[in-house]
């Protein structure tokens, strides 16, 4: 289940065996849907995902595996710094998250 669009079929059929099924152009609504006619089956799935469209197949799977997809364009200074600066942001996002929430539990309260 990719994201992708089939015209990169060629270069997923190299990571796969030749009987493997590939779907291409997945919504995150497909890819969530599929982990869960997996388990209904019994199967155990284990989702891999590099974004955030496969946030809800990545929570649904038993194992989620994210990964940051990186093309070695930065330099390691580069990345050396941008890293922190992404975990800063990342933490500031949850904590603004977790503030908004309280703050509208607290309005359909009061």
């Amino acid at each position: 289940m990719s994201g992708d669009h089939a015209k990169d079929r060629e270069r997923f059929r190299t990571l796969f065996p030749d009987n493997a099924q590939l779907h291409f152009s997945q919504s995150p609504l497909a890819k969530l849907g599929f982990v869960e006619r997996l388990q209904r089956s019994g199967k155990v799935v284990m989702m891999v995902g590099d974004g955030l469209n496969d946030a809800g197949a990545l929570r649904q799977s038993d194992v989620g595996v994210a990964v940051i997809a990186q093309a070695g364009g930065l330099s390691p200074l580069v990345a050396a710094i941008l890293m922190p600066l992404s975990s800063f942001s990342v933490v500031v996002f949850a904590c603004g998250a977790a503030t908004w929430a309280a703050r509208q539990e607290g309005v359909a309260e009061g």
